[in-house]
């Protein structure tokens, strides 16, 4: 199947379904977010809400990962570390569940990532 990417879009996933070995993780997953959208990813815990992100963001080293996943265009299940290096803080971030560990209360989000 042939997958429409709107300029618009910055993050897809396209049929992404993840495993730890014969464990499935997340199945058939699909969808966009656009730039500038609020959008969020709900459900229970240990649901595949966290594997999804931590896919996107190239930080699930033993897992299989089927589909496809677009970050800003670049296909990340194919970026090798070097690519991953540069792109981490330059374009992409990500703030992990504990985000008063990472972040001051007293600076703007803006502020924080306008220091990366």
């Amino acid at each position: 199947r042939i997958l429409l990417l709107n300029k618009s879009d910055c993050i897809v996933f396209d049929n992404v379904s993840i495993s730890y070995g014969a464990e499935q993780a997340v199945r058939d997953v699909s969808f966009s977010v656009r730039t500038g959208e609020v959008f969020a990813i709900v459900g229970e815990s240990g649901s595949g809400k966290s594997t999804l992100i931590r896919a996107a963001f190239g930080i699930l080293k033993k897992a299989t990962i089927s589909g496809q996943i677009l970050l800003n265009g670049a296909d990340v299940t194919t970026l090798s570390d070097k690519d991953w290096r540069q792109m981490r803080g330059m374009s992409t971030s990500m703030i992990f569940q504990n985000p008063s560990a990472y972040l001051n209360p007293a600076r703007t989000v803006e502020n924080h990532f306008k220091d990366l």
